[in-house]
């Protein structure tokens, strides 16, 4: 437990400070030849971010190499129970004693290993989908960042993804609305309500808002598109490599016990590390390669382009406190999804979406206290901030409920169905069937 608080704690550091570099990042100005810049380019903090995520790739390879650890001694424990089979078939026949190899010649089986390295591959390939998104999502967002406050961004993030989320897996995915999501939509709702009630009264530019709150809102459809193809095709190909390993075992004639297939079966999943890492490589690939030359042979608002490249690395020549700045952003990034991992690792990925539905809170009460030493990179308190504490509450609460952390009595829960297709799947035979 002591543990565990601990890495919590950690990860609402470095979720804290991500936002909070990044919001300063995106206000900071650099005079240059007697012209002052502001640095608002959303695309290349967005590199920024990749190339961070991207240092997650050694972790993802230690996870790599112990989970082929775990696959060859699996392939041993298969080998040794069918070669018992094999030889108590040929005793009955009244043969010889000696062992019958498992396949044609002396070879050992790798049906485990050659399905998962097939299934790695794949699942590392399909990962260019979510990060296509990823990279809009989080260039668009960064825009609106620099034009609302970042809590409440953090805010409008969190809730617009519940509901849009929830609709893409609805249409798309025909995915169940159980009643505890729609009460959780309702509440995002609401929340989102006295957010913008609490804008209106506050903000004292309300094109600003509305322009950086549509930024968000598109932004977090973007990332719900993420998520869903992320859930969606991810445990469909778990599924059916799932099939196919069973398949593969009955086609060789091998006989399992059921408990040991799940363990084989198991293998067939993606680290939270691999789809990390590889949408950092992969978002970096597309933003030097494709993205970035793009915008800068396209007329827009960011000094004559839609993002100026050239006046970025003008500013990044010219500003020593930017570079660290920005090099501070990129480790910080780094350690916040470690963070993230280790999370998963002691706990579990629920966990971990709790610290994040948290981030919000983090993040209010940082830049309230930042107000009185920076304001131009706090938020002001004020007698109607009540209206944006009770939309943090009702967004925090609609996560846990979203989630199923905060069960409501009398209602029926995925877990529920799941339980009574385990229940199903108990009555079953615990063998893989053979001919």
């Amino acid at each position: 437990m002591a543990s565990l608080l601990r890495a919590s704690l950690v990860m609402l550091f470095w979720g804290l400070l991500s936002t909070e570099s990044l919001k300063v990042i995106l206000s900071f100005t650099v005079v240059v030849e007697r012209t002052t810049y502001v640095f608002q380019q959303p695309w290349f903090t967005t590199l920024v971010m990749f190339i961070g995520m991207s240092m997650l790739y050694p972790s993802y390879r230690g996870d790599r190499r112990a989970k082929l650890k775990i696959i060859k001694d699996l392939e041993n424990e298969i080998n040794k129970k069918h070669k018992k089979v094999a030889k108590k078939k040929v005793s009955t026949k009244g043969s010889s004693d000696e062992e019958q190899p498992l396949l044609s010649g002396t070879q050992q089986p790798t049906i485990l290993g050659d399905l998962e390295r097939k299934f790695n591959r794949s699942s590392i390939k399909f990962i260019w989908l979510p990060s296509l998104f990823d990279l809009i999502a989080s260039a668009v967002s960064s825009f609106g960042l620099a034009l609302i406050d970042a809590s409440i961004y953090q805010l409008l993030a969190g809730s617009l993804q519940i509901i849009a989320t929830t609709t893409l897996n609805s249409l798309f995915y025909g995915i169940k609305i159980f009643r505890h999501t729609a009460i959780a939509i309702a509440m995002a709702i609401m929340g989102l309500l006295f957010i913008f009630l609490n804008l209106a009264i506050e903000q004292p530019s309300m094109t600003s808002s509305f322009i950086g709150t549509t930024a968000v809102a598109f932004a977090a459809f973007m990332w719900s598109c993420q998520f869903s193809s992320e859930q969606k095709v991810l445990n469909e190909m778990e599924k059916e490599y799932s099939t196919l390993f069973r398949n593969k075992c009955e086609e060789e004639g091998i006989q399992l016990e059921e408990s040991l297939v799940q363990r084989c079966i198991e293998q067939f999943d993606v680290p939270t590390s691999q789809i990390v890492a590889f949408e950092g490589i992969y978002g970096a690939i597309l933003s030097i390669f494709i993205v970035l030359p793009i915008l800068q042979f396209i007329p827009g608002g960011n000094y004559g382009k839609v993002e100026n490249s050239l006046v970025t690395i003008k500013m990044i020549k010219n500003s020593l406190p930017l570079v660290v700045l920005l090099v501070a952003n990129l480790i910080i990034i780094a350690f916040y999804n470690s963070a993230g991992q280790n999370i998963s690792k002691i706990a579990s990925t629920s966990v971990r979406t709790i610290i994040e539905n948290l981030r919000c809170v983090t993040v209010f009460v940082f830049s309230a206290a930042l107000y009185f030493v920076y304001p131009q990179f706090g938020e002001k308190l004020t007698k109607y901030t009540y209206i944006r504490v009770i939309g943090f509450v009702l967004m925090i609460t609609a996560s846990f409920v979203f989630k199923g952390h905060i069960r409501i009595p009398g209602l029926y829960y995925e877990e529920d169905e799941a339980e009574k297709a385990k229940k199903k799947e108990e009555e079953q035979p615990l063998i893989v069937n053979i001919n």
